[in-house]
């Protein structure tokens, strides 16, 4: 079990969750608040001279420890997500994340060693009578292959059923179910940095939420508008922010909501009422089914 805690301005918010979190409600000026706060966390965004006197805060913890965004990748996941954006391999982009993890000490293999000398002997090879300029000689060296250079010279596509595919032939499922595949790979391959993603999706169908759950480390905060048909989410998974903003698994919090509370409740009951709330935001009439 892990306790994320998010310092915002003068704000606080806490998250008690196991692997992830789902943030549930129409509060979104919160919503944009608590995303904010830790996109300028991590993208290591300078406090300002105003912020300062306002003594504003800007600090992440998780389970009591000050949050080390150089031991994470963040990511943050949803509809605006460009296949062929991602494939250019940018700063941002979680393609290269997963590549960079795959291909992590790549030049230790014994393969790739061998490959770098017999690269090396055959340029200097192929250039040893051509070197000459007057009296200058050319001197060549090769740069070693390493997972840096190897991601350079590769060239990318996606295929679905064997043919070349970009952003136009994927389905909303499809869009959201790749960055989520892509993100746990990462979490899985990655030896020494944990995943931190915020994932931002209007429709939480059963498949997407059944890839969250895949997740295997990291920390994931799924902010959602409405669930698709059932509502098939467990009440320890949930935050609402929502009228009341609480976290479903805080019983802290659900003690104090119910010392305040107009009626004599359990705090069993009490949960089980907050958490049919969830049931406004079910989406009846949505069917994205092909």
């Amino acid at each position: 079990m892990h306790k994320l805690k998010i310092e915002s301005k003068k704000n606080v918010f806490e998250f008690i969750f196991d692997k992830h979190k789902i943030i549930i409600g129409d509060n979104y000026k919160r919503r944009f608040e608590i995303i904010n706060s830790i996109r300028c966390f991590f993208n290591k965004i300078s406090k300002t001279e105003y912020s300062s006197i306002k003594n504003f805060k800007n600090n992440i913890y998780l389970n009591e420890n000050y949050l080390e965004s150089r031991r994470h990748y963040f990511f943050e996941l949803g509809i605006g997500f460009e296949l062929s954006s991602d494939l250019k391999l940018g700063s941002k982009s979680i393609l290269l994340k997963y590549l960079e993890v795959v291909f992590e000490g790549i030049e230790f293999f014994d393969d790739v060693s061998n490959v770098n000398r017999l690269l090396d002997i055959f340029i200097k090879e192929f250039f040893e009578e051509e070197s000459g300029f007057g009296n200058l000689t050319l001197n060549v060296d090769v740069q070693p292959i390493n997972a840096k250079t190897l991601i350079k010279m590769l060239e990318l596509c996606f295929l679905k059923e064997c043919f070349i595919t970009n952003e136009s032939d994927l389905t909303y499922e499809d869009n959201i179910l790749m960055q989520l595949e892509m993100i746990n790979k990462i979490s899985i391959l990655s030896k020494e940095k944990e995943v931190f993603a915020i994932i931002n999706v209007p429709l939480l169908t059963k498949k997407i939420y059944e890839k969250i759950c895949e997740l295997e480390k990291g920390v994931a905060l799924v902010f959602i508008d409405f669930i698709e048909k059932d509502n098939f989410l467990s009440m320890n998974e949930v935050y609402l922010l929502d009228r009341i903003e609480i976290d479903l698994m805080n019983e802290e919090e659900l003690f104090e909501l119910q010392m305040n509370h107009e009626k004599n409740l359990s705090l069993e009951q009490l949960r089980k009422d907050l958490f049919v709330q969830c049931d406004r935001f079910i989406a009846n009439d949505y069917n994205i089914d092909e």
